[in-house]
């Protein structure tokens, strides 16, 4: 299954949550997140050791959670769009969650498709 995922392209932490999977939001203007991203801290994202990390079904699905001035926004952080392909996924909350240690490829695609 090829699943999308929105990650900074050096730490591959994602906008709300680290690259351990921790809430750990980058976007916070007077407290608030600036992105309407309801993914609250779940333990189901770590379990036996593993860490599972947010990702979407296609690239509409990102268009949900970031607009065209998060995606600007999220390009000059240096974070990219990527797409995975694997078969270590379930969905927990309607979001889709995989483990990237058993992805078979990534591809780095320029985030800026998603404003297209």
């Amino acid at each position: 299954m090829k699943v999308y995922r929105v990650e900074h392209r050096y730490t591959n932490r994602g906008p709300c949550y680290n690259e351990f999977s921790d809430y750990d939001p980058i976007f916070l203007k007077n407290g608030q997140l600036a992105v309407n991203i309801p993914m609250p801290f779940n333990s189901e994202y770590h379990v036996h050791g593993v860490t599972y990390h947010v990702a979407g079904a296609s690239l509409e699905d990102m268009l949900v959670w970031f607009n065209k001035s998060n995606i600007n926004e999220l390009r000059i952080k240096g974070f990219v769009l990527r797409e995975f392909e694997t078969d270590s996924v379930f969905e927990i909350e309607g979001h889709l969650k995989f483990n990237r240690k058993e992805s078979k490829k990534v591809i780095e695609l320029d985030i800026e498709i998603l404003n297209k």
